[in-house]
Parts: C-alpha cells; sequence; structure tokens
C-alpha cells in the first residue's frame, strides 16, 4: 500500500486530474448532445406535423367555402324551395324549369358532391339527388357526411336542411398530405366518429395519443379540429427516419469530444514532465534550505505559474535570510548591551576617585582662581560623563531610559562645544547654531541626547577633510522636534548605507561599528525616529526627530525654527 501511495506522483495525479476533468464533462456534454438531439428532432417533427395540419384545415376551409355555396344555390332552387315550404315531394314537381336548372347545378357538382338529401324542417326527406354510378367505386372515394341548415328567404327560420356526402378529394387534394413530413399518415374522422375517413394502416385509436410505439418505430401524434365542416385531423409520422441525420450529428459530436479526450491525455502527458520539473526543482531548493543553504536559488522558467512560484520561493528565501540577518544583529545589539553596561561599571569607579582627587587638589593649592576655574570644568565634564555613562548602564540593562523635561538647548550646546575640538583638528569648520531664546522642551535624557548628538558630530567631522563644513538645524512642530546634522563630506556609498545600523559594521580602519547602532538605540529609548541620508561626493544628512514633552505640547510654542550658517 505504501509503494502503491508513492508511485502515484505529482505527475500521475495532474494527468488522472486531466482525465477526470475532461472524462466527466465530456460524458455529461454526451448525454446532453444525446438528449438536446432527440428532443430538437422530436420538437421539429411536431413543429412540420403541426404545420402540415395547419394547411390542411386552411385548405379545407377554403375549399368548402365553395362547396357550401354550391349546396346553398341548390337550397334556393324553386323547385327544391317549394318542397320546402309547401311540403310536397320533388319527385312530384311540376316546374320543369327549375327542375331543368336543378338538374344542370346537379351536373355542375359532379366528382365533389356524391349525394344530396332535402330534408324540412320536421326532418321528412322532399327530395334526394344521387349519383348514377358502380357502388364499388363509390366505396373507394371518401365522403365527409355534412348538414346545411336551409333558411326562409330574408328570415332566420329554418326551414330545412341539405345532408350531402363530399368527396374528400373535393376539400383535400389527392397527395396534400406528402408534401408534409414524409412517411406520415393522415387520419380524417367525422365531428361524432372515431373511424378515420382515410385508410390507415393501424387502429385509429392511436391518433387520440401523442405519441406511441407501432412496427418497431416510435410515432409522433400531431392533431387539429375544423369548425366547418365539423371534422378532426390527425397526421401521425415515424421518429426514426426524421432523426437519423440528428443521431448521425450526435455521433459525430461524441466521436469528436472521443477524439479531444484522447488528445487531451496525449497533450497532458508530454506538458506534465515540462510542469513538474519545476516542482522538482523546488523540491530540491527546499531540501537545500532545510539544511541551512539559503543562497540557494530556484531557476526562474518554464510557464507563468512555475515561474510565478519559483519567484515566490526565492523571495521567500531571500527573506528568511534577512530575518535571520536581523536576528544576529538583535543579538549582536544585546551583546553591544551587555558591553555597554561593563565599559560603563569599568569607567564609573576610576571617575568616582577622579572626582575626590580634584576636589581635594582645588582645596590645597594656593591659586584659587585659575585653580578653581580649571578644577570646575574638569568637575563639570566628569559630572557629564558620569551621566553619560551612567544613563548607557541603565539602558543597556533594561533598553529604558529615565526621561524627563529636557531643554533641549542644553544638550545640544554641551555636544557641539564638546565636539568643537574633533574639528578644528581635522581644519574642518562647525558652523555655530543659533539658538532659540525659548526653551525647546522634550521628553528626554539629558545625558544621553547629548552623547547622541555628540556621537553624530564626531561622525561627522571624521568624514569632513580640511576646509569641510557641518550645518545643524532645528525645525519644531507642535507635537515634534527634528534635529539635523548635515556634513559636505565624502558621502557613503549605496551599498554601505544600507548596513550602517548593523553592530560592528565599519568602514573606519579604527572604527568600532558601535556609534550609529548605539546612537539608533538611544533615539529608539526616547521613542523617535533616525534616519541617515548620503549621496557620494555631496556629503550626509542625518535627522533625529523627538517627542515634544507632553505639557509643552499643551501650553508651549507651537513652532520654531533654527539654522546655523557659516
Amino acid at each position: 500500500m505504501t509503494a502503491r501511495r508513492r508511485s502515484l506522483g505529482v505527475r500521475n495525479r495532474f494527468i488522472l486530474v486531466v482525465v477526470l476533468g475532461v472524462v466527466v464533462p465530456i460524458a455529461v456534454v454526451g448525454a446532453w448532445l444525446a438528449h438536446t438531439a432527440r428532443t430538437s428532432g422530436e420538437a421539429l417533427l411536431r413543429t412540420r406535423l403541426d404545420e402540415s395540419l395547419a394547411n390542411a384545415a386552411r385548405t379545407i376551409g377554403l375549399r368548402w367555402v365553395d362547396e357550401r355555396s354550391a349546396l346553398l344555390t341548390l337550397a334556393e332552387n324553386a323547385a327544391v324551395a317549394a318542397a320546402l315550404r309547401a311540403g310536397g315531394d320533388l319527385s312530384t314537381m311540376k316546374d320543369r324549369v327549375a327542375l331543368e336548372a336543378l338538374r344542370r347545378e346537379w351536373t355542375a357538382l359532379d366528382g365533389r358532391i356524391d349525394a344530396v338529401i332535402i330534408r324540412d324542417s320536421a326532418g321528412v326527406t322532399r327530395g334526394t339527388l344521387d349519383r348514377e354510378a358502380v357502388p364499388a367505386l363509390r366505396d373507394v372515394e371518401p365522403t365527409l357526411r355534412v348538414r346545411i341548415p336551409v333558411h326562409a328567404p330574408h328570415s332566420s327560420t329554418e326551414i330545412g336542411s341539405l345532408e350531402a356526402r363530399v368527396r374528400l378529394a373535393a376539400l383535400l387534394p389527392t397527395g396534400f398530405w406528402w408534401a408534409g413530413v414524409g412517411g406520415s399518415v393522415p387520419a380524417i374522422f367525422d365531428a361524432g366518429g372515431n373511424t378515420s375517413l382515410l385508410a390507415v394502416p393501424f387502429s385509429g385509436a392511436l391518433f387520440a395519443r401523442d405519441d406511441f410505439e407501432w412496427g418497431g418505430d416510435s410515432w409522433l401524434v400531431a392533431r387539429r379540429s375544423v369548425g366547418e365542416p365539423a371534422v378532426r385531423l390527425a397526421l401521425a409520422a415515424p421518429t426514426g427516419p426524421f432523426m437519423q441525420p440528428f443521431a448521425s450529428a450526435t455521433r459525430q459530436g461524441i466521436a469528436t469530444l472521443v477524439l479531444a479526450l484522447l488528445a487531451s491525455v496525449v497533450l497532458a502527458t508530454l506538458l506534465t514532465r515540462r510542469i513538474t520539473e519545476p516542482l522538482e526543482r523546488l523540491a530540491v531548493a527546499s531540501d537545500a534550505i532545510a539544511r541551512g543553504e539559503l543562497d540557494h536559488q530556484v531557476v526562474e522558467r518554464g510557464p507563468d505559474e512555475t515561474r510565478r512560484l519559483a519567484r515566490a520561493f526565492n523571495s521567500m528565501s531571500d527573506s528568511l535570510r534577512r530575518t535571520l540577518q536581523l536576528l544576529s544583529q538583535r543579538e549582536a545589539l544585546a551583546a553591544v548591551g551587555e558591553f555597554a553596561a561593563s565599559l560603563a561599571h569599568e569607567v564609573r569607579n576610576p571617575l568616582t576617585a577622579m572626582r575626590l582627587d580634584l576636589e581635594r587638589a582645588r582645596e590645597r593649592i594656593g591659586d584659587p582662581v585659575r585653580v578653581n576655574e580649571l578644577m570646575g570644568e574638569a568637575l563639570r565634564q566628569i559630572d557629564r560623563l558620569d551621566a553619560t555613562v551612567s544613563a548607557s548602564l541603565r539602558m543597556a540593562r533594561s533598553g529604558y531610559l529615565d526621561l524627563s523635561s529636557v531643554d533641549l538647548r542644553r544638550p545640544l550646546a554641551a555636544a557641539m562645544h564638546a565636539a568643537r575640538p574633533a574639528f578644528e583638528t581635522r581644519g574642518a569648520v562647525l558652523a555655530p547654531l543659533p539658538l532659540p531664546d525659548q526653551p525647546i522642551v522634550v521628553s528626554g535624557n539629558a545625558g544621553a541626547l547629548e552623547e547622541l548628538f555628540l556621537n553624530l558630530l564626531l561622525n561627522a567631522a571624521e568624514a569632513l577633510e580640511a576646509g569641510g563644513e557641518a550645518v545643524l538645524s532645528i525645525d519644531g512642530t507642535h507635537a515634534s522636534v527634528q534635529v539635523t546634522v548635515g556634513d559636505t563630506g565624502r558621502g557613503i556609498p549605496k551599498d554601505v548605507l544600507d548596513h550602517v545600523f548593523e553592530p560592528f559594521f565599519s568602514t573606519k580602519e579604527r572604527g568600532t561599528g558601535l556609534g550609529l547602532p548605539l546612537a539608533q538605540r538611544i533615539v529608539q529609548a526616547h521613542g523617535g525616529t533616525l534616519a541617515v541620508e548620503s549621496e557620494l561626493a555631496r556629503g550626509t544628512v542625518v535627522r533625529v526627530t523627538l517627542r515634544r514633552d507632553a505639557e509643552e505640547q499643551t501650553g508651549g510654542n507651537d513652532s520654531f525654527r533654527g539654522r546655523n550658517n557659516s
């Protein structure tokens, strides 16, 4: 069972899906074609029968007008009218002129009407007109018995009737039915009879059905009634000869569908290899990714779907590689935090001892003015360094800083003052920044912010050659403050710019690769953003966006702008 399951691979399943997807629709279409051919053929045959009956009824109606007019002419004959009104017998009439006219009119109806019986209103026979013909021949010609009422002149009073035997050939030409549907059998019934006036090969009762089986074939029946003369017409036709073209077309259609099925199977067999080969390559690539070979790529070729699948697979592997790289960077940042914590611990102890020594020296040296000035500056630098190290230690341990309301002008001024010697050493210029008179209050940590801006300024100084310049600007809104540090240095290549926030990544010979990652971590701890833009030979721009203090947003300045110029 296991071996059989393994043998049914993607290719075989694809062929099976194609076969099932084609066989079932073809079977349904074949059944539909057969059913549609039969129903369509029957509907067309029944339409032909109805049309033939409609033509027959129309012809009978039109010809009956002539025969009825001729019979009414007989009724208007003076001898016939006298027999009906006076109640005498036609054979005893003495009006020779009227009888001669009656004879001529009757002779004119020869071959159309075989006999006429004249009855008065009481039903008494007053005369008979009959042909002198051989009875055997008379029986060959089918006739229809009809009754025509006779009314008094200019009156609706019925004074008698004429009962005539009208030949069907007079109402419907011989061979009329054969113009309708080949092989059809017509039948004509008088108003009260169930026996066909025409000879039929089967029982006349079958004409009362819509269809029946006879002679090994299926027959359809159409019926129609005629009001005057009162007759019922029926026409039956076998479906076999009529359905033969439809059946032949159906067989041809099914044969075409079967050939299409075979062609589809052959084509599917040939194409599955082309389709499954990319899938096999994907399977091999998946195994390689599972082994840790994240650089493995799939060749994007084949049908559109497989190319998109290969493209998606390559994108997935690239995303996985970037994700793992990001995790590695985060681990590196954690290592940086540990390194910063240990560094802060090692630096704080000597700073404490240096502060005590400087305080003792200031108390014992005799020139208090100059010594106090120098010692005071040294102690302020130590305090700044101690605050910076303390903030770095807290951020390294917890990832957070103790934030309070800070006037951003103070850490900016301190950072510019501390960075100015680095610019002077390289022969570059740090343009002075005219700070606004009103405080720029942000939610932050003064020591960490001073370290942040000092780091950015030192990076700008290192990027400048002699004569270069660094420019600072401050833009403020109601909710945030943006500090921009720009330089006219050599710029950062695009391939390097994508990695500047990666820990330990540096293009400098003695660089540690920790400056911008730590700066980014400080900005993130303040809830702000850090962005770097650079262009070769035109310089670099770093934008730091910080949130305004909540109280300052409520009642402070809405906007301000400051920019240093050389």
